[in-house]
């Protein structure tokens, strides 16, 4: 198998800078296709996937947790971005058909690949590079890295110079009205810090499933908070449901918006949200997926994912559709100099498509709180406001990646990196 060249176009592809970012995708691909080269295919199952591949406890339910169905659209998108672009000369291409998870092998017929079949390949199976075709690799990554340099310094000069923008007071007042609009409930929903917490100390990641059960002594049955002095322990379900004083204020805030307080706002902490509660409501969901587990409900339609990895505890943004000047992955910056995180930012249908969710989703408890700064700063937000305003008035989706520098627990600024707009509603 491990001379085949089925598994040398695996290992190139897993190579690439996509993959390198990602240890999840990585995993996805080396396991499906090492079982479909050793001829156990009866091993790949969503759920040995998930087990395998993606780190979930041999428990896990996939009708519940949809991680892997998330991975395989991922790793679709990659693939196909791979044999358009970097592997286009490639013979063989890699195929999952959707609905299944056993990957083919076929030959790549694409008129790219007809046109520019090499002569000879070296012993390692990788097609010989000219000093031509390097110097136009080369040209091509200097104009990409140029161009990103671009792009952020214009994000950032436009956000320095937003106080000199005309703010459009009823633009702001629209946005906040719509998401309180009459005749729909809108649920406030503050992050769970203590779980979040609880995962970071541990370093697992409970699915939305799990959380929604609440048998946190059966995930964190090896948690000890024992107080020796008092002669007393504290039990793992005891530090969840609370908050942090960052989303408290927030949400003092939030209230005292004219769009807001007029609506049939409630207030609710993530570990007592039910699914029935917000179906068809409207949405503000504070806290990344490890201190909001409901955020999860919305990453089909997201163009950005978090990725955890427990064993170096980094975390980071995954942006699936990079716009040219973007990166494909955005991570919490630390050691000497500015310590830089980011935060997402969107605006999206709710869960059953006819109202609006914003959620604000953070790397940490810093992150969050610069997010929600920035939604509460009219002078900041109306630009996005303008640039998302559909043709009919109403404010269309937009996503953001917002970076800032975390100071302590606080974060000043934050200015925007990544933004995507849709013309739907």
């Amino acid at each position: 198998m491990f001379r085949s060249e089925e598994w040398k176009l695996t290992l190139r592809i897993t190579a690439t800078p996509p993959f390198q970012r990602s240890a999840f995708l990585t995993n996805f691909l080396l396991y499906i296709c090492s079982r479909k080269l050793s001829h156990r295919e009866e091993e790949i199952s969503e759920h040995q996937i998930g087990v395998q591949a993606l780190g979930r406890p041999a428990a896990y339910n996939p009708g519940e947790d949809n991680i892997v169905r998330n991975y395989a659209r991922m790793l679709r998108q990659q693939l196909e971005e791979y044999f358009a672009h970097e592997g286009r000369n490639e013979p063989l291409r890699i195929v999952i058909p959707r609905g299944r998870y056993v990957p083919l092998f076929e030959p790549n017929t694409r008129p790219e690949a007809a046109e520019a079949q090499p002569d000879a390949k070296d012993p390692a199976g990788v097609p010989p590079t000219s000093a031509v075709s390097k110097s136009t690799a080369r040209l091509r990554w200097s104009l990409l890295i140029a161009l990103a340099v671009v792009a952020v310094a214009l994000m950032s000069w436009r956000y320095r110079h937003a106080k000199s923008l005309p703010v459009e007071p009823s633009l702001y007042a629209a946005f906040w009205e719509e998401l309180a609009c009459p005749g729909r409930t809108t649920y406030i929903v503050t992050a769970d810090s203590g779980f979040g917490l609880l995962q970071d100390i541990t370093r697992r990641q409970i699915p939305l499933q799990e959380y929604v059960n609440g048998d946190f002594d059966k995930w964190f049955a090896d948690f000890d908070a024992t107080m020796r002095h008092f002669g007393s322990s504290v039990d793992a379900d005891r530090l969840a449901g609370y908050t942090s004083v960052a989303d408290l204020n927030t949400v003092v805030a939030l209230m005292r918006l004219p769009g807001l307080s007029r609506g049939n706002v409630i207030v609710r902490n993530a570990h007592d949200i039910h699914m029935g509660d917000i179906q068809t409501a409207n949405l503000i969901l504070f806290g990344g997926p490890l201190a909001n587990p409901w955020a999860s409900l919305f990453q089909p339609d997201s163009d950005f994912s978090f990725e955890f990895a427990p064993e170096s505890d980094q975390r980071s943004i995954l942006n699936w559709h990079p716009h040219p000047g973007e990166q494909a992955v955005y991570q919490n910056a630390g050691g000497i100099g500015p310590q830089w995180t980011y935060v997402i930012l969107s605006f999206l249908p709710n869960l059953d498509g006819t109202g609006h969710a914003l959620l604000i989703q953070g790397l940490n408890i810093s992150g969050t709180q610069a997010g929600a700064d920035f939604i509460l700063n009219p002078s900041a937000m109306t630009p996005i406001l303008q640039r998302a305003r559909l043709p009919d008035g109403t404010i269309g989706r937009f996503q953001l990646i917002l970076r800032t520098e975390s100071i302590g627990v606080s974060a000043p600024n934050a200015i925007p990196v990544v933004e995507h707009f849709s013309s739907a509603k």
